[in-house]
């Protein structure tokens, strides 16, 4: 195979795998975003934990769609 052969191989799903391994870095970072909300914010501890939480997954179902579609392109294209 040429370059050009592997690279229309393996782009197309990793347009879908590179934003969820950011969507994935993105929820490590969420403790650090927790802590600074609590210690620096006047709403209640309790809100700011379900709202986190909340995001966290959304973000989970985000990445679990966008691995799935990944998937299928892998599946069909290459």
């Amino acid at each position: 195979m040429n370059f050009y052969e592997v690279l229309v191989k393996i782009v197309p799903h990793g347009v879908f795998e590179v934003p969820a391994l950011l969507c994935a870095s993105i929820i490590g970072f969420k403790s650090i975003t927790i802590i600074v909300r609590i210690l620096f914010s006047s709403h209640p501890n309790k809100k700011i934990l379900i709202d986190e939480t909340f995001k966290i997954i959304l973000l989970i179902f985000i990445i679990i769609l966008l691995l799935f579609l990944g998937a299928v392109v892998e599946w069909y294209i290459t």
